[in-house]
């Protein structure tokens, strides 16, 4: 990344290849949530996992802001109150991540898995986190 721009150095070819090998990749590690329906409590397995996220491609608009959104609980954001949506920075990296999410992710070392950025798109879609319990 040149840091100076604020840009990947990619070519679209390689891009598209990237982000096939890596989406093929994640779902086939992607672990399902169990929610217990009864009590609607949300059970974790804490071994190393990794979560898709369902908001693949959703963005917020907010004060003239463009969100990417991370959920692996909802699909969409209309499935849940405004309140239940949260701001999340990591790094240089700010998302919106519903707060069912945040309590799942809080038991563990994340890393996001997005599709390589390039001199278009600077905020790529969020396919997944690779989640490792903390110690």
């Amino acid at each position: 990344m040149d840091e100076k721009a604020g840009q990947c150095e990619q070519e679209p070819g390689e891009v598209k290849e990237v982000v096939e090998g890596a989406v093929e990749e994640l779902v086939s590690k992607v672990e399902d949530l169990s929610v217990d329906s009864k009590e609607q409590e949300l059970t974790v397995d804490t071994s190393e996992q990794t979560f898709r996220n369902k908001c693949v491609g959703v963005r917020a608009n907010i004060e003239n802001k463009i969100y990417r959104m991370f959920s692996v609980v909802y699909s969409h954001p209309s499935q849940c109150s405004e309140d239940d949506w949260v701001v999340f920075r990591t790094g240089d990296d700010t998302m919106l991540v519903d707060k069912r999410t945040m309590a799942i992710l809080s038991h563990f070392e994340c890393q996001w898995l997005a599709a390589p950025c390039t001199s278009v798109v600077l905020e790529p879609n969020i396919f997944a986190v690779a989640c490792t319990p903390k110690e």
